[in-house]
């Protein structure tokens, strides 16, 4: 599979060359969840979890934009961003808007990798994940995670495997995420459809 998608990837991006358009084409490379390391080669070390939780095993992925004519390359961003925020970027880019009467998830990334909101720290002051009964919210380093094997809070730049939990030692900040976490849910309707087609008593995510 990685060398079919190294073979795909390459022939998208040979075909936008072809075509004179690989300057002026916004790409987007990510994945959607971590690795279901039981069913196959994959390895999310040093994550903790797996695809199907809330750990940064499960959540955290690869994250790649490509755009040669507006976006210097070799650069890493180090701020949070999460999947919902193509379309804003995609639509900012393109110079479009969402409908006036939909409320769209997502942040237009352009202005922080292009450096014209470099006074923020980043697009999202909280992101926030939910499946079953597992949920996670996650501000600047900080996250505070219920999954299926265990739960607690973890500074990411100093514990990214989610080892050492400091519900104990910052319970101020914990109850920061509680609160914050609480008042996104309510916000949020009732799900389609559930794990593994069963119902599930979350709400379904509309807002990061």
């Amino acid at each position: 599979m990685l060398a079919a998608m190294d073979e795909g990837i390459g022939r998208v991006l040979s075909t936008l060359s072809d075509c004179g358009l690989a300057e002026d084409t916004l790409v987007f490379f990510l994945s959607d969840n971590g690795g279901p390391t039981g069913a196959n080669g994959s390895n999310n070390l040093p994550l903790r979890g797996v695809k199907g939780t809330t750990w940064e095993g499960g959540i955290r992925v690869p994250f790649l934009l490509r755009w040669p004519s507006q976006l210097r390359g070799g650069r890493v961003y180090d701020q949070s961003v999460i999947a919902m925020d193509v379309f804003a970027t995609a639509l900012a880019a393109v110079g479009a808007k969402a409908p006036s009467d939909r409320r769209m998830d997502g942040e237009d990334l352009l202005p922080f990798l292009t450096g014209q909101l470099s006074g923020r720290l980043g697009p999202h002051d909280f992101l926030y994940w939910r499946f079953g009964e597992q949920r996670a919210i996650r501000s600047g380093n900080l996250k505070w995670t219920v999954a299926r094997d265990g739960q607690g809070l973890f500074d990411l730049a100093e514990d990214v495997g989610e080892s050492r939990d400091l519900s104990v030692q910052k319970p101020a900040d914990l109850k920061q995420m509680q609160e914050a976490y609480a008042a996104w849910e309510v916000q949020l309707a009732e799900p389609l459809w559930g794990p593994q087609g069963g119902a599930v008593p979350a709400r379904r995510a509309r807002r990061s």
